[in-house]
């Protein structure tokens, strides 16, 4: 969970920094943020695993699909 929260840390770090600048430099950025994610790789797949089960990630704030309000509507 340490190196978690340190990963986290670190990316929002790079990210702030280089959108300080005027100008940022986004493949620099994207090279120093895959990096990060590239050497944590292993700690963040683990504690954002729960976040890809059904219904206990992201999914659970995802609307439900619609049904179509007229059966045999000609687009279905």
């Amino acid at each position: 969970m340490v190196r978690y929260l340190h990963t986290l840390k670190t990316l929002r770090q790079i990210a702030l920094d280089h959108a300080a600048s005027s100008h940022p430099d986004l493949a620099a950025t994207g090279r120093e943020l895959g990096r990060i994610v590239h050497r944590d790789s292993s700690a963040l797949a683990a504690q954002l695993a729960p976040l890809r089960r059904r219904r206990h990630g992201f999914e659970r704030w995802l609307e439900p699909p619609r049904q179509h309000a007229l059966a045999g509507h000609p687009h279905d």
